[in-house]
């Protein structure tokens, strides 16, 4: 999966010797999703499943398409996760706790027990911010849609098509 931008690693003990768990990766980039509010996709989206729940969190690489250059613009990425339920509906996806966002690389690792569809976005600041606090993508303002296509009329909601 490494030519795709993802990384798994699997620590010792998440399975039993005996046991096998395959894993489903698919990288997206285009569909139905709705990301949180002031941010913008900085990966592709990868729909990843197992077919088992793993005894111990794993670590999960997305290659991202920012060159971070210093500690400060690492504060401004996280990870997002949706669960799609209804293959009608488009995903609707969450801030993530957590995530490791390093200098110098194009990848971002989470530590996770969960499957989903993930990605990484970048958190906007606040144009009324002349205070310079870090206002890390709150959940205030717009959200963005990757939708193709006509955009979700239904939910009334301020979205921005990103291709």
């Amino acid at each position: 999966w490494n030519e795709c931008g993802f990384t798994l690693y699997i620590p010792a003990g998440a399975l039993l010797p005996t046991e096998t768990c395959p894993v489903a990766v698919k990288a997206i980039i285009a569909g139905r999703f709705i990301l949180p509010k002031r941010t913008e996709l900085v990966s592709a989206f990868y729909a990843i499943s197992a077919s088992r729940k793993l005894r111990k969190k794993v670590k999960t690489e997305l290659q991202h398409c920012l060159l971070l250059e210093n500690e400060a613009q690492t504060k401004h990425l996280h990870f997002i996760k949706a669960h799609q339920t209804n293959p009608g509906l488009p995903y609707h996806f969450e801030l993530q706790p957590g995530g490791e966002f390093m200098v110098n690389t194009r990848y971002a690792a989470l530590w996770q027990s969960e499957f989903s569809t993930e990605a990484i976005v970048r958190a906007q600041p606040y144009p009324d911010d002349e205070s310079g606090s870090d206002n890390e993508g709150t959940g205030n303002g717009s959200e963005n849609s990757t939708e193709e296509g006509d955009q979700n009329q239904e939910d009334n909601q301020n979205t921005d098509e990103v291709t």
